[in-house]
């Protein structure tokens, strides 16, 4: 099962920003090497890696804070 895990996190201004990684079962496939400022956003990249790397979009998307 591909999960992509969105991860939040506050910069140095004290805004939101969002990361994503890549799992396959408990193997970390890929982390996204660009910081968003919106967890849409963040989603979309992460799943167009899956979709242009892997092949497939992911079976669950996670998001934490």
């Amino acid at each position: 099962m591909i999960e992509i895990i969105i991860e939040q996190s506050t910069n140095a201004e004290g805004e939101p920003t969002f990361q994503w990684t890549v799992w396959d079962e408990d193997q970390q496939i890929e982390i996204g090497r660009t910081t968003h400022f919106s967890a849409d956003r963040c989603e979309e990249s992460a799943v167009e890696y899956c979709w242009s790397q892997l092949g497939y979009k992911p079976d669950k998307v996670s998001r934490h804070q």
